[in-house]
């Protein structure tokens, strides 16, 4: 979605509102900024082979980064949940040609286990698409799907099992066919639900009234100094549903409300009108987590002002999802600000991973205008990818 902002005369009200995704606004007098969206995390595994789990966590212990978090210098692959003995732990995951390895998700790089490929698997880091962490047996622990793109576009799936005394046990049978070469034949891959497979949940429905999002509102004053966080209520309200020719048409409102309370009183009081409160909402796909990318709109706007596409791969298919939206900054009882995005979405006649993420704001002044500027960063990231974004602390309304 794009991110939208009103501003206000000093003599009428006393802020200037933007929501990234929805509405984003600098100043008073700004006229332009950028969308929200997420900025992938530039990631490059280590490609050092390692002869036993054992030897990698020895080695992994004996490094000193002076003080520098491992993870910002390059060496993550991708994020997942492992569950082992009902405990979910976040691990950071590098891709090498002959094994994948897994750290816990710190600032210190700390070994956490490993699973060798039975054979090597030709630019693993280039091809590598994705790794799911799914109870493949019902023994209540995380199990290993690895899925990489080949050059040519087939699909790659190695498949482990694993257990507390083996550790993970590749299934030749469960992955696609080795052969005599030790080189894979391709295959297809099944993908996992990025919002189960990243322990997301929705946790917002619609037309069941307000909900509380902390630290909703970013503040800030002319002078850049003073960044100050408040909390607002979101609703997501449908206005219509129905298919037709193999199309499903929905429109809904997305409301944002931004009480007094939110706002610092000496804002009110020393820098009437001018300065600036930020929030963040944005669309996305629950299947592949990825974010329906708009640029930034100010003031009210008409649906023909805002008009975006974008397609979905997911298990073999194709979505096309097209939608519009309007912005409205109506006066509003005695809430300080409120804002209207006002939707029409077209989705493909069966799919139903449409997503509106009500976004709590970043802790500092830089981060928030970092989020002001994702949306030319990184365009269609994934959530846990997305820059500044805090994939766990929003609120997630399912567009059903």
């Amino acid at each position: 979605m794009a991110a939208m902002t009103k501003f206000h005369a000093a003599a009428l009200l006393p802020a200037v509102l933007c929501l990234s995704l929805a509405a984003c606004s600098q100043t008073a007098s700004d006229e332009s900024t950028a969308g929200s969206a997420a900025s992938s995390a530039a990631v490059a595994a280590s490609t050092k082979s390692t002869p036993t789990a054992a030897a990698l966590a020895s080695e992994a212990e004996d490094i000193d980064l002076a003080g520098a978090d491992w993870r910002t210098q390059g060496n993550v692959d991708d994020m997942g949940m492992i569950t082992r003995d009902g405990t979910d732990t976040m691990v950071c995951i590098c891709v090498n040609d002959d094994s994948v390895e897994f750290y816990y998700d710190e600032p210190e790089q700390i070994f956490y286990d490993m699973a060798f490929y039975p054979a090597p698997v030709v630019n693993a880091r280039q091809n590598y698409n994705g790794a799911y962490f799914d109870d493949l047996n019902g023994d209540g622990d995380s199990d290993l799907c690895l899925f990489f793109l080949n050059d040519d576009g087939s699909d790659l799936l190695l498949t482990w099992y694993w257990n507390a005394e083996d550790g993970y046990v590749f299934d030749a049978e469960a992955s696609n066919p080795i052969d005599i070469s030790g080189s894979f034949d391709p295959g297809t891959a099944v993908q996992t639900d990025y919002f189960d497979e990243y322990g997301l949940e929705i946790n917002a429905s619609m037309d069941t009234g307000t909900y509380l999002l902390e630290d909703g509102v970013g503040s800030f004053i002319p002078s850049n100094e003073d960044y100050a966080l408040g909390s607002a209520w979101w609703e997501v309200t449908k206005r219509s549903d129905y298919t037709h020719d193999g199309f499903r048409e929905i429109e809904f409102d997305a409301i944002c409300y931004i009480p007094d309370e939110a706002i610092p009183s000496y804002y009110e009081e020393e820098y009437y009108g001018s300065f600036t409160s930020v929030v963040s909402g944005e669309l996305y796909d629950r299947y592949t987590g990825m974010w329906l990318t708009a640029a930034s709109t100010h003031m009210d706007t008409g649906r023909s002002d805002n008009h975006y596409v974008h397609t979905i791969e997911w298990n073999g298919e194709s979505y096309e999802i097209e939608y519009f939206y309007s912005t409205e900054w109506p006066e509003v009882g005695d809430w300080n600000q409120v804002l209207i995005m006002s939707y029409i979405v077209y989705l493909p006649e069966g799919y139903d991973g449409l997503v509106f993420a009500a976004q709590s704001m970043p802790g500092s002044y830089e981060e928030c205008q970092d989020r002001l500027n994702l949306e030319s960063i990184c365009p269609e990231a994934d959530l846990f990818n997305c820059d500044t974004v805090d994939a766990r602390s929003n609120l997630y309304f399912a567009i059903d």
